[in-house]
Order: structure tokens, then sequence, then C-alpha cells
């Protein structure tokens, strides 16, 4: 028996919906099986984003992006842990779900995004299943 894929449902994102993991499916066979990782919008923007050394801050993205409105700033997002697919070979070579090529499978329904670490991750989610 062959292994096509390997598909990673994360039980710390139980808010993804069964449509989601049939477009992610269908994003990993539609891309020539590359891998396919679920991303949620950015709810802190990058460019907005700072070091700190001491008492003294600057921008964590070279050029940063404090002068910008929020509405010029380009679209960010961040992996939520809600879905990852690749076929065993690339998970092999890469050892880790991550690689250049990797196909975004794009949940703009905050919920679904929702990854569970904390007790105050526990009580957002729980929040949305009332």
């Amino acid at each position: 028996m062959m292994v096509d894929a390997v598909l990673l449902l994360q039980p710390t994102s139980p808010l993804r919906t069964l449509d989601t993991v049939q477009r992610g499916i269908k994003l990993f066979r539609k891309h020539g099986n590359r891998p396919v990782v679920g991303v949620s919008p950015a709810t802190s923007h990058p460019m907005r984003c700072l070091t700190v050394n001491g008492d003294r801050m600057k921008s964590f993205m070279e050029g940063g992006g404090l002068h910008l409105r929020s509405q010029e700033l380009p679209p960010a997002f961040v992996v939520n842990g809600a879905f990852y697919m690749i076929t065993p070979g690339d998970l092999i070579r890469h050892q880790s779900f991550y690689s250049d090529d990797m196909v975004p499978l794009q949940m703009l329904n905050p919920e679904e995004g929702i990854d569970i670490d904390t007790e105050f991750d526990w009580k957002i989610a729980e929040s949305f299943c009332k």
C-alpha cells in the first residue's frame, strides 16, 4: 500500500471546518502535491512589531511600518496549526511540514485559526461553542 500524503489535523485547533479540510486536500492535489499549511490573517502586523533591547526599540522588520496607516500595510498571515498536508517524501526530506514551496490554506474565519495552547486560548475557543 502506497501512502500519497500525510495529513496533520492538530487537536489544539478543533474549530476548523470540514469544508476547510476539503479545500486543503483540493489545494494539495491542484498544486502537484506541494505542502499545504493552514494560515490565518495576522492579528499583529509584522511591520508594526518591534524589538526591545534594554531601553531602546527598533522596528522588527527593515523599514518597519509604523509610519503607514493599517490600510496601507500588505496582507500578513501566520501559521495557525489547523492544517498540514505533505507527501511522505517531502516530510522525510525537509524533516518538517514547512518548505520554500508551501501552498497557503487561508482560513479567514477567525475561530478556525484558534490554536489552544493556554487556558486563555481554551476560554476563547469555548466562547465560540456556546
